[in-house]
């Protein structure tokens, strides 16, 4: 008898790890359904939230050709670099001492003997007016304020 209830304790001891392995991997199964379950649910409001936006752009794609053509056309003067140069330069009272145009487009600016003061207005008027600074050397001179620089421009 003895021997029967220590067959059924060890029987009852293996059904019941068997038991909780089954539950516990049930467990894990049903935690996973509620992760991926929710995922797919964030998924879907991303999705349609692409989607809405998609809609709204493409309601609103005439309008954004317009605005696009109105920054490009509009704010951008219509001039050659050299003439912008020369109307900044007339403007601030500066005098070049050369301006000598590359065959890229772009241009540059010999200075002798400027005021640093007059040269800082207006490389901040000429960045204002659609004139990109691609090189700037600037050295100071005997004369306190006064500087000589040279300058490479493009549009």
């Amino acid at each position: 008898m003895n021997t029967l209830r220590s067959h059924a304790t060890a029987f009852i001891a293996r059904l019941d790890r068997r038991l909780l392995a089954i539950g516990g991997l049930l467990a894990v199964l049903a935690v996973s359904e509620i992760l991926l379950h929710s995922r797919h649910a964030d998924y879907g409001t991303r999705y349609e939230q692409a989607r809405q936006d998609l809609v709204l752009l493409q309601g609103n794609q005439d309008l954004l050709r317009q605005v696009a053509s109105d920054r490009s056309g509009s704010d951008k003067p219509r001039d050659s670099l050299l003439s912008l140069t020369n109307r900044l330069l007339e403007q601030h009272e500066l005098r070049s001492s050369s301006i000598t145009p590359n065959n890229d487009g772009s241009m540059t600016l010999s200075f002798d003997a400027t005021e640093y003061v007059r040269l800082m207005a207006w490389l901040h008027a000429a960045e204002g007016q659609w004139i990109r600074i691609v090189d700037i050397g600037i050295l100071q001179t005997d004369t306190p304020g006064l500087v000589t620089a040279r300058l490479s421009l493009s549009r």
